[in-house]
């Protein structure tokens, strides 16, 4: 790790999103796509182990919903846009 301040956001109200694909090609596509609508995003190389853990009592089991590809930038932002209020707990 070169910085480890580029891992924190600009502002801290900037909603984090960790990204993982293992095609380099649509990963950044994906991360260039939300980084435009104003989301922080880290990325996962290729062949990362990743484990998914929670210290919250209120689990946010709506956050883990299976994009299907293929899909457009569009359905990729209104899918992120749906689930964060529901993450941060501020129901739409």
């Amino acid at each position: 790790m070169h910085n480890p301040e580029s891992l924190y956001p600009e502002h801290p109200d900037q909603p984090v999103i960790l990204l993982v694909e293992d095609d380099v090609l649509v990963l950044n596509i994906i991360r260039i796509t939300l980084e435009r609508d104003g989301y922080f995003v880290l990325t996962a190389e290729p062949g990362i182990c990743v484990v998914l853990m929670s210290g919250s009592h209120r689990e946010c089991n709506s956050a883990f919903v299976l994009l299907q590809k293929p899909f457009g930038p569009n359905q990729l932002s209104e899918t992120i846009k749906g689930l964060l209020p529901v993450c941060q707990g501020k129901e739409r």
